[in-house]
């Protein structure tokens, strides 16, 4: 990229073509973006052919769903002739739903509804709390004062159906004003995963566009300067978004942040060559010189930042989380289409609408230019104390992230205040348990049956040691079912009267289906929990598996269920870190070797590039913000982008240093780049920082904790470079240009 080549000449020249053709992909691709849908189900984060799923869908095969929505009820007449009407009713409506398999309530499981409601309630009530099933299945809790009706959805049915059908119920037929009702379930949350998955899209992305407006405006004094930037932009997500809509991605709460983070990617990139080119065009060169004059200047300073910025999310596409790959796969597509657009496009754009030339306002950039060159000679004189102080606080982020703790209790990445969460604290502390781990047993051929009494009495005992664990509140299989006597279902849901003569009915046996399987080879225990993270019920896990092989030596055993992929998921989320960290590291050691021709300068210059990561990760340490789904990306991808100015400075040192010396060089390179970093650091920051406007906790960490690294990384880029650098060998630096640097780093003036 030192002179212009045949093929920036050719976009230059047929500029007016190049634009149509964007402009033609961008409008055709468009409608695919309306075709994008949220979905966070747990089953999502597995590929097809995991073990987790494999062993959730034999679940499913055997037993039915696993998939259930509680409504808790409370008020003062919820045990009166009219709120126990209401209750009857809605119980059998909600049974009749398609997307409903059965419904186990106080009223279906008591039975005996002829007449209804009861003549005598308070006595109805008070034999329906003695029933010790009703306890098991938490229908009533808080000595009366709550209950509530597990609503068991149909399998292979989509589960927000089955929500929106129930929340209708409750509109067209609402309890008593002295009654309230709230849903509650892993499809609830689901939704509310959505909701906060959307509202980057719906109410914070609109507000970076404004910040960016706003800022762009306030730089460049330029109705170009604004709109050329944010055509860029558009054009780029346009393509991207619409052929992600074309191509059936179902986005969720990870691929949530790639809009505003490709956003603002793409418009530092911008903002880099817009103050190049308005430079160029200030010192008096034609639109098309200054075209060709910008791009050999940060032509490979453009291609480099967006290699570096592909290898930090391109990490993540190792991980077994399939959202976590679909996000380095799709940002890895974006930054190429970026890329692309930055060579194609935005020279046409920028041949096309060249402004004013030598009479534009120069705006800021002189001030900043002169700050840049003092910072730089500020840090060359205290460049030792500036590399003792960066490595005192490498210790001090060392021991901050040996204190990392992990989160992956998904309700507390809900608000405090949030309904849903208050609701199932509510529920857990009157003893109801609100998510459900599934234990699968299935016996060899040959063997005596769970059926078998002795097999029976079996589950009974592994059932009585399981609910002495902590964290989980009961624990259902059909040993409970057949002890509490005949089921006899009344639209849906189980009775605990005793056996009729005649044996169970159709109804009861599909009931009893739900934890037996005809064969008897196969049996079920659902383990009703708090909800909680993988860190407290990892122990409570393999101490249920412990248990049921000591008693059942010959089963094969098998955890799965809902609750438990989503722990399983978010484990396998925690490993990304380190793995996709050392992965980028390791890429981006190997680039700046390849562009300084020595190793001696690569390994000089990343602490500074490492120096934002571990502050990050001290400072989550120190300050308690936890691990979790989003900040776990947050080490790689902020590599990714704090060498990227590394990459323009080095490009502009690497050629100065043999001409004007080291510390000289040091100075002119931040006197011509400071006014880019500080624009570029604030679109970044702001663009994080959205992010961290989020109700969702994993999404506002990732942005503030995202926004503070790239603040770190502008600070490190102003000063501990230039420090580091001034301390480089000089017989690395003589090296510097005993071969074509345009085959290494950046051309500059």
């Amino acid at each position: 990229m030192a002179r212009p080549g045949a093929f920036l000449q050719g976009v230059v020249a047929r500029r007016w073509t190049v634009l149509a053709i964007w402009a033609l992909a961008a409008l055709a691709l468009i409608p695919g973006i309306r075709s994008l849908r949220t979905v966070n189900s747990p089953e999502i984060f597995f590929p097809r052919r995991s073990v987790e799923l494999e062993h959730y869908e034999r679940l499913q095969e055997l037993f039915g769903s696993d998939q259930a929505l509680r409504l808790k009820i409370r008020g003062e007449s919820l045990w009166t002739h009219r709120g126990l009407e209401w209750l009857g009713h809605f119980e059998e409506a909600v049974a009749a739903l398609p997307w409903v398999a059965r419904v186990a309530g106080p009223v279906t499981v008591a039975g005996n509804r002829q007449p209804w409601p009861p003549t005598d309630p308070q006595g109805w009530a008070q034999t329906l709390f003695k029933d010790p099933l009703v306890g098991q299945l938490g229908l009533v809790a808080d000595g009366g004062k709550l209950a509530t009706v597990l609503i068991l959805l149909a399998p292979e049915q989509p589960s927000q159906r089955a929500l929106d059908a129930v929340r209708l119920r409750l509109a067209q037929a609402p309890p008593p004003p002295d009654l309230s009702a709230q849903l509650v379930g892993l499809a609830v949350l689901d939704e509310s995963l959505n909701s906060s998955s959307q509202e980057i899209a719906r109410r914070f992305f609109p507000l970076l566009i404004l910040f960016a407006v706003i800022l762009l405006a306030a730089a460049f004094h330029s109705l170009r300067g604004v709109v050329i930037p944010l055509l860029f932009v558009g054009v780029c997500q346009a393509i991207l978004f619409g052929t992600m809509g074309f191509a059936g991605v179902r986005m969720n709460l990870l691929l949530a942040v790639l809009a505003p983070l490709l956003f603002v990617i793409s418009l530092a990139t911008a903002v880099h060559l817009m103050i190049c080119f308005r430079n160029r065009r200030a010192a008096g060169l034609a639109a098309r010189e200054a075209v060709a004059e910008t791009y050999r200047i940060k032509g490979w300073a453009v291609l480099w930042t967006g290699l570096t910025t592909l290898v930090g999310f391109a990490s993540l596409t190792i991980s077994p989380i399939l959202p976590v790959r679909s996000l380095g796969l799709w940002f890895g597509v974006g930054i190429l289409l970026m890329t692309a657009a930055a060579f194609t496009f935005y020279p046409a754009i920028l041949a096309a609408w060249p402004g004013r030339g030598a009479r534009e306002p120069s705006s800021f950039e002189p001030a900043i230019r002169r700050l840049g060159e003092r910072w730089a000679r500020w840090a060359i004189q205290r460049r030792r104390a500036l590399v003792v102080a960066l490595g005192l606080s490498f210790v001090a982020a060392w021991v901050g992230t040996a204190r990392l703790q992990v989160e992956s209790n998904a309700l507390h990445y809900l608000a405090a205040d949030h309904p849903l969460r208050q609701a199932v604290e509510e529920l857990e502390a009157a003893g109801v348990g609100t998510a459900a781990v599934e234990l699968m047993l299935s016996l060899p051929e040959g063997s005596d049956g769970f059926g078998d009494p002795a097999q029976t009495e079996r589950l009974r005992t592994l059932t009585d040691r399981m609910e002495q664990l902590p964290e989980v509140v009961t624990a259902i299989n059909v040993a409970d079912l057949l002890a509490a006597g005949v089921r006899r279902l009344n639209a849906s849901g189980f009775n605990p009267t005793s056996f009729a003569a005649t044996g169970p009915s159709a109804d009861e046996r599909q009931a009893l289906a739900s934890y037996l399987t005809t064969d008897g080879r196969h049996a079920r225990i659902t383990l009703f929990t708090r909800t909680t993270g993988a860190e407290l019920l990892d122990p409570i896990q393999a101490e249920i598996l412990i248990a049921s092989q000591e008693l059942f030596p010959q089963a094969t055993v098998v955890l799965t269920g809902q609750q438990t992929l989503l722990l399983n998921m978010q484990r396998k989320l925690l490993r990304t870190l380190g793995t996709s960290f050392a992965l980028t590291a390791a890429f981006i050691l190997l680039i700046l070797r390849f562009i300084l021709g020595g190793w001696r300068l690569a390994w000089l210059v990343m602490p500074p590039n490492l120096w934002p990561i571990f502050g990050v990760l001290g400072v989550m340490g120190w300050r308690q913000v936890p691990l979790d789904i989003a900040t776990v990306m947050v080490a790689s991808m902020l590599l990714g982008l704090a060498v990227d100015d590394t990459l323009h400075t080095l490009g502009h040192f690497r050629q100065l240093a043999p001409k004007l010396g080291r510390d000289e060089a040091i100075a002119k390179t931040l006197e011509r780049t400071a006014a880019a970093y500080l624009l570029t650091g604030i679109i970044l920051s702001a663009g994080f920082g959205v992010c961290a406007l989020s109700n969702f906790a994993p999404t506002a960490r990732f942005g503030s904790l995202a926004a503070l690294g790239i603040i770190l990384a502008v600070i490190a880029d102003l000063f501990l470079l230039p420090a580091t650098l001034a301390l480089a060998p000089t017989t690395a630096l003589t090296q510097l240009d005993a071969k074509n640097p345009q085959g290494r780093g950046v051309a500059t003036k």
